[in-house]
């Protein structure tokens, strides 16, 4: 298995490890066995077999260590023919949620901080100094703290956002709704050689092309949230049933309940009344008492956490507004010592000519457009647990970015004046 595999089994498995303890302690049948039916449904195939757990060689090495607990509590379960350790295990681990919970917001908030250094105080500290010496240095500088940020805010949650309250990740092909951004950038491109430019055409083609991938990314957020909020209405549906859970349901199709659309816990909720309507008995309603028991804490946990990271995205919109402003600053302070009257042996410093000046208005460009990658990164994993919903947000932080650079630009000459 290579490191990538490995990587994405170890996620996958800390993900998976809290709704797998759902399904195990609800279930009818012994620990294993219902491993053994999840795995003939198709759910879970990266675990090891039932038979290889109990053989002594489960091959836990690539999972994480809150799924190996889950599974050698399982085994333990089922060789004393008792489900109160498993019961203990899932209390343990919704506690250790809870404390991850109340800690993440502040690791979360640091981090970000972390990622907006490189975005800029360090870049303008540093590239205000080095520009009067080496305006490639001063480009190269620029672009290192930018591609800084973006990794920064791309891992940002991985590690302090805990991972079963995380969303998943969007389909690949969702991306390919970012297509309108270079035609955008040619579009402007080609205005620009007709007279008609614009400031800072990269990072307003970002702004303008992104917003079919905000849409379609949108649309997957409330689709995964909504599938949440059906699955609790299930289990509270089924709770109430006193024979039929399948007409109290309102599932025409029981293979509904094992649809793709469910993920995360929703998908241990569904799977797990699937199970208890298949080969439910006399412990059926204590079983969906202890499911909406749980199924209703985790979603509290998990609203809980959107609510404290919305401010993430106002303190994401506030960032490119101090970012536009900073630079916008930076360039009008450079255009008027540029042309003032002084000699550069007086003073002993280099000054950079007009055209030196439009190019680090070509360069900048980039750099603010990668610089708003890099918030929109650190936004959605703040508040989502996942990156690569970063394209909800890149339409009103690259805008915002691009509205304030160009504001900036306008009032900063007012300070010389």
């Amino acid at each position: 298995m290579d490191l990538i595999s490995r990587i994405r089994v170890w996620e996958k498995s800390e993900a998976d490890a809290i709704p797998l303890a759902l399904v195990l302690l609800v279930s009818p049948l012994m620990p294993l066995v219902t491993l053994r039916q999840l795995k003939g449904l198709r759910e879970y195939e990266y675990l090891p077999d039932p038979e290889e757990m109990l053989s002594g060689n489960p091959g836990f090495r690539h999972l994480s260590d809150k799924m190996r607990e889950v599974l050698q509590t399982a085994l333990l379960a089922q060789r004393a023919g008792k489900r109160s350790v498993l019961e203990q295990k899932l209390e343990e681990l919704l506690g250790k949620t809870a404390s991850e919970l109340e800690v993440s917001s502040y690791h979360i908030t640091q981090l970000f901080q972390f990622s907006s250094l490189f975005i800029t105080v360090i870049p303008v500290t540093v590239v205000s100094v080095v520009f009067f010496i080496s305006l490639s240095l001063v480009t190269n500088l620029l672009l290192a703290c930018a591609l800084i940020a973006v990794v920064a805010g791309g891992l940002l949650g991985f590690g302090v956002f805990p991972r079963e309250l995380a969303l998943p990740a969007p389909p690949i092909k969702s991306f390919i709704a970012a297509a309108p951004i270079p035609l955008v950038y040619l579009i402007l491109y080609m205005l620009g050689r007709l007279g008609v430019g614009v400031e800072c055409p990269a990072l307003l083609s970002v702004a303008a092309g992104s917003v079919l991938l905000s849409a379609l990314q949108l649309v997957w957020r409330r689709r995964v949230l909504s599938a949440y909020r059906e699955a609790r209405e299930l289990v509270r549906r089924a709770g109430v049933a006193s024979y039929n859970v399948f007409a109290a349901l309102g599932v025409v199709e029981p293979e509904y309940l094992l649809s793709d659309k469910w993920v995360g816990v929703a998908r241990a909720a569904t799977t797990s009344l699937y199970m208890l309507c298949l080969f439910g008995g006399r412990g059926l309603e204590a079983a969906l008492r202890r499911l909406e028991t749980y199924v209703g804490r985790y979603l509290d946990y998990l609203l809980r956490v959107r609510g404290r990271m919305r401010a993430m995205f106002i303190y994401g919109l506030i960032e490119t507004l101090v970012v536009a402003c900073t630079y916008a600053i930076l360039v009008a302070t450079l255009q008027f010592f540029g042309t003032m009257p002084w000699s550069a042996a007086a003073t002993g410093m280099r000054m950079p000519t007009q055209a030196e000046l439009a190019e680090l208005l070509c360069w900048l460009d980039l750099v603010l457009a990668v610089d708003s990658v890099a918030l929109a990164l650190a936004t959605a994993a703040a508040r989502e647990g996942q990156p690569l919903l970063f394209g909800i947000y890149l339409p009103p932080l690259s805008g915002a970015m691009w509205l304030g650079y160009v504001l900036g630009l306008r009032l900063a000459p007012l300070l010389f004046t």
